[in-house]
């Protein structure tokens, strides 16, 4: 498990850096050897986030640990229950942005005492699970999908923040299954 993935010249970015938060920089692999065989060579594109290592480590190591927040137990995902979370929230310094299996909308952030200017780039939109390497921007074809991904994620931040639970979205909302 890493804190971030290395950008390797895609979208004119080397190194580690949170100035931009795509898939490079935010999609980063956890492999986990489980005891007795447990989910053998399993693979998932669950949305796991790094809040989940500490209650995925407490189930593996018997110990109890107290609901609380956005974090979850990963384990569940080895059971074959496909949407244990249909969305996952990214922040970084300049930018922030929202996965689910449909999208991933990654937006600018202005400093909290500056308020957004006119050449603040634009919120960019991306098909998932096709667009792999987010290279085909469809925020301009798709601003209800633009606008309604910017409401969820900035909802999922207020009740994380607020300590509330975060409302689920419904199975066949476009937000989780995309365009069909």
């Amino acid at each position: 498990l890493s804190p971030r993935g290395i950008g390797l010249g895609e979208h004119d970015d080397v190194g580690t850096s949170d100035e931009r938060l795509n898939a490079e920089i935010v999609h980063v692999p956890w492999l986990m050897r489980l005891p007795k065989s447990y989910g053998q060579l399993r693979r998932t594109q669950a949305l796991v986030q790094p809040c989940d290592v500490y209650y995925t480590l407490a189930e593996l190591l018997g110990a109890a640990a107290e609901q609380r927040g956005w974090g979850r137990n990963a384990l569940v995902v080895f059971n074959g229950r496909p949407a244990w979370r249909e969305r996952a929230i990214v922040v970084g310094r300049t930018a922030n942005g929202i996965r689910t299996d449909a999208w991933y909308l990654l937006e600018s952030r202005p400093s909290n005492d500056v308020a957004s200017t006119p050449d603040e780039p634009p919120p960019q939109l991306f098909a998932k699970p096709d667009d792999w390497w987010e290279v085909n921007d469809v925020a301009g074809r798709c601003p209800d999908i633009v606008e309604r991904l910017a409401e969820a994620r900035r909802q999922t931040c207020e009740a994380l923040a607020a300590g509330r639970p975060v409302e689920a979205l419904a199975v066949d909302d476009p937000l989780v299954t995309g365009m069909t």
